[in-house]
């Protein structure tokens, strides 16, 4: 940053431009987008033990309720996701 060329925010389109961009070059078979990520924060943050009320704080909701779908990224079916993906493989 210097007075010629000032900080600018980047659009929204640019950080969804980078970010596909980035997972074609690095071979990366899903699809990424950049809420992918908040969603995928928010789920190690609540895998980890974090309260939902943190969780909504960090992410910004107003409403409890909207942090709650974060609750349902653990159990069965992502346990049982997790488990034949890295079947072998230590995960820590």
């Amino acid at each position: 940053m210097t007075p010629a060329l000032p900080a600018r925010r980047l659009a929204i389109s640019t950080i969804r431009y980078l970010v596909k961009k980035l997972a074609v070059g690095g071979e990366i078979a899903v699809n990424v987008y950049p809420h992918r990520f908040r969603h995928t924060y928010a789920c190690h943050l609540f895998d980890n033990g974090a309260p939902l009320d943190f969780i909504q704080g960090m992410l910004g909701h107003e409403k409890a309720s909207t942090t709650q779908i974060y609750a349902q990224c653990v159990g069965n079916v992502g346990e049982n996701y997790i488990v034949g993906t890295f079947r072998g493989q230590s995960l820590r």
